[in-house]
């Protein structure tokens, strides 16, 4: 049989799929399969609510520790810090909102082109060093939506129109990052502020879209149950971990390490199996196939 001269011929090592299949079974994952950012929120529409896929919750105990917390039982919570080298002393723009189709599985949900947009609610609370509280007179923290308008808390409520625009949702994925800011007479300390995430309709001019609001929610999708930011202004990296420990008391058990985490007796031995199968392999001569 002769070659096809149109055809090329490569050395075919069957050895590869046997190794590549041990490895991953033994636990070794590309670091590309997680690019979303740490300590982002990740939103997603489930049985046509929208949930938050991440992030711990404020607990009964804390909620009845610190009486500011007292309605915020079960919300989910994330952090960010003012003093970050982007930001400043006085900004973040972390965390983000992020949601990237083929990242996790399956899309976020969200309409394609419809904007995630945040609904502000409760008041601006303050952590004193010991207690949560609400926040001083004459402190806002505010929020500059993708759009400029802004959403600031006070700690005697919302003080601006309450809601803002987050982003834009483009084939099952969404990641936008907003200014978060606190006034410069703010006092040192941590920093809570709570809000809804909401979906509404792709607008037909993108870029002078209706006021966010309740009249051109997306059909079907209702909005998320609250969530809270807490943002550290000037704490030390121990003063602010109390600040966000005391939304979980007790303390949830540390998670297992890798090495803790044990892996079923019958993949361990497929994979040392293939492992072996594959490096017997590599002792015989390649064979030559061809290409076309």
């Amino acid at each position: 049989m002769h070659p096809n001269p149109s055809c090329r011929r490569i050395a075919a090592t069957p050895w590869i799929c046997g190794s590549v299949l041990a490895a991953s079974l033994l636990g070794l994952t590309p670091a590309s399969a997680v690019p979303l950012h740490a300590g982002d929120i990740f939103p997603l529409v489930d049985a046509g609510v929208i949930r938050i896929a991440n992030g711990a919750t404020v607990s009964a105990t804390s909620a009845t520790t610190h009486s500011a917390l007292a309605t915020l039982v079960g919300q989910r919570f994330f952090s960010g810090d003012f003093g970050d080298i982007r930001g400043g002393a006085l900004a973040t723009d972390n965390p983000g909102f992020d949601w990237r189709s083929g990242v996790w599985p399956g899309d976020s949900g969200f309409p394609n082109s419809s904007l995630l947009g945040l609904q502000a609610v409760g008041q601006l609370g303050f952590w004193n060093g010991s207690t949560w509280v609400t926040g001083p007179a004459g402190s806002t923290l505010s929020m500059d939506d993708v759009l400029g308008r802004r959403v600031s808390w006070t700690g005697t409520g919302i003080s601006t129109d309450p809601h803002g625009y987050i982003g834009q949702a483009s084939g099952g994925s969404i990641h936008s990052h907003l200014n978060f800011s606190v006034n410069s007479g703010s006092p040192v300390g941590a920093w809570l502020v709570n809000f809804r995430l909401f979906s509404q309709e792709a607008p037909a001019n993108l870029f002078n879209p209706p006021p966010p609001g309740p009249g051109n929610r997306s059909p079907g999708i209702a909005d998320s149950a609250p969530l809270t930011l807490v943002f550290n202004r000037g704490l030390s990296a121990a003063g602010f971990a109390a600040a966000v420990d005391s939304l979980q008391i007790p303390s949830p058990p540390a998670p297992p390490t890798p090495q803790q985490v044990p892996l079923p007796a019958g993949a361990l031995l497929l994979g040392f199996a293939l492992f072996a199968l594959s490096a017997r392999h590599q002792l015989e001569p390649t064979r030559a196939r061809e290409i076309c």
